[in-house]
């Protein structure tokens, strides 16, 4: 068969794409962990009452759990739950060509007519069965590239909100530090003065 070599190598080709396809899923597991821990970690700076930046926070945060929840599951079945096709076992192939040669040979071919035919006709099955399940495989890993494609997108979009959440405690932080860093100056100020008073006293006449 002249396309016997294309069935072919479009058969190996989705296996190495299956392959690659799920070791950007197992990449993708890894920043779960880390943005729940950081999600966690802003979660334990909000304190009740709230209020309207706290608030906002909050929103965002729940949503970026959700977000991840629902990146977890789509990474999930992008990575279990397929069923590949796979070509027969290399004794079960020589056994078909053997049994197709000895065929031959019982019909009254020659040895040699009958080992070319057999393995012609096992080139045949094998270009059969490559494109059938190299089928199969290839929509397989449509189908996991789409789920993958949500759960990177939720994780992103997740992170966004997770860094947005996390502005309003960080404005609040600097403003903390300043006002405490102004707390501190003026009482050092009345420290020094009450301490080392460089003004002159003069006594009234």
């Amino acid at each position: 068969m002249e396309n016997y070599e294309i069935y072919r190598d479009l058969y190996f080709h989705d296996f190495e794409r299956r392959d690659e396809i799920n070791n950007s899923i197992t990449i993708s597991y890894g920043a779960l962990p880390i943005l729940f821990a950081g999600g966690i970690a802003l979660a334990k700076e909000i304190d009740s009452p709230f209020d309207g930046f706290e608030l906002w926070s909050l929103v965002f945060l729940v949503l970026a759990f959700i977000l991840l929840i629902f990146a977890f599951v789509y990474l999930t079945r992008a990575y279990i739950g397929y069923e590949y096709g796979y070509i027969p076992y290399a004794k079960e192939l020589y056994d078909y060509q053997d049994n197709l040669r000895r065929y031959y040979v019982n019909s009254g071919r020659s040895e040699e007519d009958a080992e070319v035919i057999a393995g012609a006709e096992l080139r045949f099955f094998l270009a059969k069965e490559y494109a059938n399940y190299s089928e199969r495989n290839q929509k397989n890993n449509d189908r996991k590239l789409s789920l993958r494609f949500k759960g990177v997108a939720a994780i992103v979009f997740s992170a966004s909100l997770l860094i947005s959440s996390g502005i309003p405690y960080a404005l609040t932080s600097v403003t903390q530090t300043e006002a405490q860093k102004i707390e501190i100056f003026n009482f050092k100020e009345i420290i020094d003065y009450h301490g080392n008073p460089t003004k002159e006293y003069t006594q009234p006449d």
